[in-house]
């Protein structure tokens, strides 16, 4: 039988550490991954940053398609290619060119950053394991 002061909720005989382990697990694991895409990610911008070419304003692409917009647009030109060919009809000649392009641009952005939400799990863990630590032995309720 376990003692009283070790279970997590009051009435049943659950310890904490049960709890807490998986949790602790799974931060790490998400750590782990996290420092993974992280130096995938620096490297690749540095990368992107050193084969980059400087385009000036004077170029006329300060228009150029960016992040969700290029995203949107080429779901676009898929949307209308997939109408073609569900009306039987090949797409339209320009705007197959137009998501070739949009694709040669998306090809050339920078990558996303990864998510960094295992920063909010930590901190939910640490204040999870502090709660435990401060009430262990006390009744809660």
């Amino acid at each position: 039988m376990h003692r009283r002061s070790w279970a997590a909720i009051p009435g049943i005989p659950l310890p904490m550490s049960w709890i807490m382990a998986p949790i602790l697990v799974a931060d790490l694991s998400a750590a782990r991954s996290y420092r993974h895409q992280l130096a995938e990610y620096k490297a690749a911008v540095a990368e992107n940053l050193g084969s980059k070419e400087e385009v000036g304003p004077e170029d006329g692409h300060q228009d150029t398609l960016t992040g969700f917009r290029l995203a949107v647009a080429i779901a676009a030109c898929n949307a209308v290619e997939d109408g073609s060919r569900s009306s039987c009809r090949p797409p339209p000649e320009d705007v197959v060119s137009w998501r070739d392009e949009l694709e040669q641009m998306a090809a050339l952005q920078p990558p996303q950053m990864p998510e960094a939400t295992i920063w909010a799990d930590a901190a939910g863990f640490l204040i999870a394991a502090s709660l435990a630590l401060l009430t262990r032995g006390r009744r809660i309720g």
